[in-house]
């Protein structure tokens, strides 16, 4: 083995591997809350024809769900008193 060899060789023993960091996954499951309601004739007919304004004035098309969340949020804005009308004219 010549010197060029030996210093190569000498080299490659010096040489420490880095430790490598543990990659942890962690995987999240949304909680969706499934919810099941029934509607009476007229609001049905209601949330049909609401669907149907929307989606005329959107790009993209609406799903019944994301209309009910969106008025979901609509309420949580609402002035409670007009909550309150709104469910008396409801019953």
């Amino acid at each position: 083995m010549n010197n060029l060899q030996k210093k190569a060789q000498s080299s490659k023993l010096n040489i420490t591997k880095k430790k490598q960091d543990k990659l942890i996954k962690i995987e999240r499951k949304a909680a969706f809350r499934v919810w099941s309601i029934s509607l009476d004739g007229a609001s049905g007919n209601d949330l049909q024809e609401l669907l149907e304004k929307v989606n005329s004035l959107s790009q993209r098309k609406i799903s019944v769900s994301h209309l009910i969340r969106a008025l979901v949020y609509l309420g949580k804005e609402i002035k409670e008193d007009k909550l309150l009308k709104a469910l008396k004219e409801v019953y």
